[in-house]
């Protein structure tokens, strides 16, 4: 097996080869820009014919296909491939010290060499989707949708222009959560990185921003980065009313795939809501090449940050706080 590693660059031919995250312009500026990454494709050749591609980004240590997200390769070739020989083969091809691969199952329903990482997305596929009442017709429950609708939401689309609103909502929904936030310069470099392509589909009462859906939306695949949206209007259902908007706005915008990002395997009564708008759940794999010892300053930010939630959350059965 050959392997080349072709910087984005030269390989704007593979920008749209499938709609998924890491095929676009807008994805390497961003790994660029936020985390100071290079990027590109890695091409899988046989003897010089093409079996497959695979949108990378990598630092001074490690290989990422793709960082912070996860991604899909594109086959050329009905040959099996060895994703677990592929990572290790980049890493010494690019002399780096370890490679991590995270794939979604979305194109093909599974990765030779890769292991389950006990994590799912959940994607609404428009095949077959023609207009509203289609939608609809794959919900499991309607009666809170209606329950929103006949509250009178306003539905708006907002993007960059109304960034300090939607950094509001996310800081207040955090501090709920009690989960360590994003600094602000992670929402302006969004924006920056995909102009309109990132946008809120927003649901207001007069002029409280009552819930968010934060999209960002490539080659006909639209992904959802957070769902926020304030307590007080979880008795109207404003969550529901979010996700029917998000695929409506979907449809009309001429995505084919709708993807709402991952969650736990063992995290049963969030994925059963978004089940109930008939998603389909796509369990995401893993592979790792490279010493496990190249893994241990993430391994102990990773722990530490779940240490900060586990406290914060102790604190306020001691302390309660207003939401």
């Amino acid at each position: 097996m050959e392997l080349l590693f072709i910087p984005f660059s030269e390989s704007t031919k593979y920008a749209a080869a499938i709609p998924m995250a890491g095929y676009s312009r807008e994805y390497h500026n961003f790994v660029k820009k936020r985390y100071g990454m290079s990027s590109g494709f890695l091409e899988l050749r046989d003897n010089g014919k093409l079996l497959s591609i695979v949108p990378v980004c990598h630092n001074d240590s490690t290989l990422y296909a793709f960082y912070k997200e996860y991604t899909e390769p594109k086959t050329f070739d009905a040959s099996p491939i060895a994703w677990n020989e592929v990572a290790d083969l980049a890493r010494k091809k690019l002399k780096l010290k370890s490679a991590e691969f995270y794939f979604a199952g979305i194109h093909e329903a599974e990765y030779r060499g890769m292991k389950s990482t006990g994590f799912s997305t959940y994607v609404f596929r428009m095949k077959g989707i023609t207009d509203g009442d289609a939608i609809r017709s794959r919900f499991h429950n309607r009666t809170r949708l209606h329950k929103a609708e006949r509250f009178g939401f306003d539905f708006r689309i907002i993007g960059e222009e109304s960034l300090h609103a939607i950094y509001d909502l996310y800081l207040e929904n955090m501090h709920r959560h009690g989960t360590p936030p994003r600094s602000l310069g992670f929402f302006q470099d969004l924006f920056a990185c995909f102009g309109k392509a990132c946008y809120g589909i927003s649901l207001y009462d007069k002029d409280v921003l009552a819930g968010l859906n934060l999209m960002v939306s490539t080659n006909g695949y639209a992904r959802m980065h957070f769902n926020i949206s304030k307590k007080e209007y979880w008795e109207h259902c404003v969550n529901n009313l979010l996700y029917v908007k998000t695929i409506e706005h979907a449809l009309a915008s001429g995505v084919s795939l709708v993807d709402f990002g991952g969650a736990p395997d063992t995290d049963t009564s969030h994925n059963r809501f978004k089940m109930g708008f008939g998603l389909e759940r796509v369990p995401l794999q893993k592979v790792f090449a490279g010493s496990y010892i190249h893994r241990i300053p993430a391994w102990m930010k990773n722990k530490k940050r779940n240490l900060t939630i586990r406290i914060t959350k102790l604190k306020r059965l001691f302390r309660p706080v207003k939401p």
